[in-house]
Order: C-alpha cells, then sequence, then structure tokens
C-alpha cells in the first residue's frame, strides 16, 4: 500500500483518499487531503462541473 503526502498540509494520506486536482490533461496535478480539497469541491460543485452520485440517482 502506498501512501501519499498532501501538497498543503503534508498530512500522509492514504492510497484510496488521495484527490487529484489538476487543470487540463496535462498539467502537473496536486494531491490534496479531503480537508484541503473540500474548497476546491465545493467550487465545483457550486458551478455545475461535477454533482452528488447520490443525487443523479434519485
Amino acid at each position: 500500500m502506498t501512501t501519499h503526502q498532501c501538497d498543503i498540509c503534508h498530512k500522509e494520506i492514504s492510497d484510496g483518499a488521495v484527490i487529484y486536482v489538476r487543470i487540463g490533461w496535462f498539467s502537473n496535478g496536486k494531491e490534496l487531503c479531503e480537508i484541503c480539497a473540500k474548497p476546491v469541491v465545493n467550487f465545483m460543485k457550486k458551478n455545475g462541473f461535477i454533482k452528488d452520485r447520490l443525487a443523479d440517482k434519485s
């Protein structure tokens, strides 16, 4: 099992909990923990870039 490190808070993250944030296909991405990625995810949900999986099922 590999571990990653959050690029903002430098906390160790297990392999399944990493959130990759990048712009474009070939850009360098950032690996973030759930706490540090929360503002990014909220922005994307607010502007319609992503949707909740639970909302799609109903």
